[in-house]
C-alpha cells in the first residue's frame, strides 16, 4: 500500500485545502507525530504563502493579469508536484483517519500500480508565439497513439539559463507531471531571449522512472 493526494478540482476549493493543510502540519503535535522534517515543512508553507498571495491577485480583477494568472497555474503544477513529495514520506502506520481526510491522503494498493515504460519519451515543439511554447509528446513504442504508456505519466522538467550550456552542466529544478499529449508553458517578459532546456521521463505511480530523454534546448520568444 502507498499513500497518494487527492487534490481538489476547483480552485477556490484547492486554496481552502492548502490552508487547512498547513494550519494542520503547523501544529507541534501533528508535526512530531506524522514526522515532518523542518526543511520540508518550510517547503510547504512557502509554497502555501506564495499561492495565497498570487491567489489574492487573481481574484481582485483590479490586479488579475494574464501574468499573474499564468503563475498561478505555475504554482498549482509545482504544489501539485512537491506536496505529494514531502507528505507521501509519512509512515503510513502513523497516520490516523483525521490525518487522512485532513491531509486528504489516502491508501492505494500497489499491486495496481503499472510498470514504469522502459523507453523515454520524445517531444517536440507544437506551437511557438512571443512567451508561449507549446509542446508535443509522442510515445515512442506508439507514436500513432495520444495515449502515455499504461499507468504512467510524463515528468517534464525544465531550466531557463544562458545558451550553449552542457548537458551535464544543466541543474534542473522541480518538473511538472504531466497527463496528456500537449503541454503549454508560458514565460515571464524577462525570459525572452533566454534559452529553455527541457527533458522528460516516463513515470509510474510508485514514482519509478524510465531513461531519460534527450536534453530540448529551445530560445524562448
Amino acid at each position: 500500500m502507498f499513500s497518494s493526494i487527492r487534490f481538489p478540482v476547483k480552485d477556490t476549493d484547492f486554496s481552502n485545502y492548502i490552508i487547512a493543510l498547513i494550519l494542520y502540519i503547523l501544529i507541534a503535535a501533528n508535526k512530531l507525530r506524522l514526522g515532518i522534517a523542518s526543511a520540508d515543512e518550510t517547503l510547504l508553507v512557502d509554497e502555501a504563502d506564495a499561492w495565497t498571495k498570487n491567489r489574492a491577485k487573481v481574484i481582485d480583477p483590479n490586479l488579475r493579469t494574464t501574468a499573474i494568472i499564468n503563475e498561478q497555474k505555475r504554482l498549482k503544477a509545482k504544489i501539485k508536484v512537491d506536496f505529494p513529495t514531502v507528505l507521501c514520506k509519512i509512515d503510513p502506520d502513523k497516520l490516523t483517519i483525521a490525518d487522512r481526510f485532513a491531509l486528504r491522503l489516502f491508501l492505494r494498493n500497489s499491486s495496481s500500480a503499472n510498470l514504469v515504460a522502459t523507453w523515454c519519451p520524445l517531444f517536440v515543439v507544437n506551437f511557438i508565439s512571443h512567451l508561449l511554447i507549446k509542446f508535443k509528446f509522442i510515445n515512442t513504442d506508439a507514436p500513432g497513439s495520444r495515449k502515455m504508456p499504461k499507468g504512467n505519466k510524463i515528468y517534464f522538467e525544465q531550466y531557463i539559463g544562458l545558451p550553449n550550456i552542457e548537458d551535464k552542466d544543466i541543474v534542473f529544478g522541480s518538473g511538472v507531471n504531466v497527463s496528456k499529449a500537449f503541454y503549454t508553458m508560458t514565460f515571464k517578459d524577462g525570459d525572452s531571449g533566454k534559452t529553455l532546456y527541457v527533458r522528460g521521463y516516463y513515470e509510474n505511480r510508485k514514482g519509478d522512472r524510465s531513461p531519460a530523454s534527450l536534453i530540448m534546448n529551445v530560445i524562448i520568444p
